[in-house]
């Protein structure tokens, strides 16, 4: 990969005893707009997930699951 002033670069190392994990990111402009348009596509179904697993929990709003007391 070249070198070019218009990309972000991050560097990471994270590890414990016998591990140890070194990462070294470069991002161009385009290729953080994926990454956020990737993430942005993902939270929305994460708060789905969190509500069917809670108790009583349902997928459409104001419904109560069977055999719930709410």
């Amino acid at each position: 990969m070249t070198s070019s002033s218009s990309s972000q670069h991050a560097e990471a190392l994270v590890g414990t005893k016998p591990f140890l994990f070194h990462a070294k990111l470069a991002v161009t402009l385009g290729g953080l707009l994926a990454i956020a348009r990737l993430v942005s596509s993902v939270l929305p179904s994460t708060s789905v997930l969190v509500r069917i697993a809670k108790p009583g929990g349902s997928i459409r709003p104001g419904r109560v699951a069977a055999g719930s007391d709410g």
